[in-house]
């Protein structure tokens, strides 16, 4: 009985830790630097902060680039 309260406690210690290290990549914040002022900057900021668009590696997104 002792082994599994100890057991538990160490699986609960774990737990916690690694649920604070997954929130604090989460809470990483992308800028897009061309952005602002573009008439879909809400929908873009939108779409990266679910994880559907990330830019390009220079922290731009060039919304009036052609595809």
């Amino acid at each position: 009985m002792r082994s599994r309260k100890r057991f538990a406690a160490i699986l609960l210690v774990l737990a916690m830790i690694l649920s604070t290290t997954s929130l604090a990549a989460a809470s990483t914040v992308l800028v897009l630097l061309d952005i602002a002022g573009h008439r879909a900057e809400s929908d873009i900021n939108y779409l990266v902060g679910l994880g559907v668009l990330r830019g390009h590696p220079d922290g731009t997104f060039r919304p009036d680039a052609m595809l």
